[in-house]
């Protein structure tokens, strides 16, 4: 397991127990004990998710989250709040204001984990379909009609796999973490028989080349 994940809390013990936690499970670990130092660190480093504190001193969560959001790179960057903020106002500013899901603290650890490698491998799943579906678009173009055709069929499924994803990360909060590894499994599943599909189209492209 891997991926950077950037920890935002003002509270020195948080991000003790939340860089404990992630490092023995694998993860790259970077902190910020405030709002303004998790954007000067974002304006260079691109994390693969960012776990962050609601409430915090000069600059709240959600503003970061905000800001995180008009950076060039940060609409690919998730976010998620970890909060003891449960009221349903707070959750749906929350959402408003970019998060993909929410963990309340106190966070059950087994929870926590599961819920950041799905949104890891959402994340890696949405990249993998989207670079794929880049490469069928070119197909669209070849000069080879079979490979045409076999782009034009193939493409629709890609797209589905797509809004499947989408769905899923839209769909997180609401769901148990078994429920979110389940339906995140049948994705990854789905994306491994479409791709059996698509090398054989991009190793004759290159044959033919």
């Amino acid at each position: 397991m891997d991926g950077l994940i950037l920890i935002v809390d003002d509270q020195p013990q948080n991000l003790q127990m939340l860089s404990t936690t992630l490092r023995e499970a694998g993860y790259q670990v970077a902190a910020a004990n405030s709002g303004q130092t998790a954007l000067r660190i974002l304006d260079k480093r691109q994390p693969d998710l960012v776990l962050c504190d609601v409430v915090m001193p000069e600059m709240d969560g959600y503003e970061v989250c905000r800001r995180l959001k008009e950076l060039p790179h940060g609409q690919d960057i998730p976010l998620m709040f970890l909060t003891a903020k449960t009221d349903s106002q707070a959750i749906v500013r929350g959402f408003e204001s970019g998060a993909v899901d929410y963990v309340t603290k106190p966070f059950n650890t087994s929870e926590l984990l599961t819920r950041v490698q799905t949104q890891l491998e959402l994340k890696q799943a949405r990249r993998q379909i989207l670079a794929y579906r880049r490469r069928i678009d070119a197909l669209l173009g070849h000069h080879d009609e079979m490979l045409k055709l076999a782009a034009e069929k193939l493409k629709p499924s890609l797209d589905a796999l797509l809004r499947q994803t989408e769905n899923l990360e839209r769909q997180c909060p609401a769901l148990s973490p078994n429920k979110l590894a389940l339906e995140l499994q049948k994705i990854q599943a789905d994306v491994r028989e479409l791709l059996s599909a698509l090398e054989p189209l991009f190793a004759q492209v290159l044959h033919d080349n």
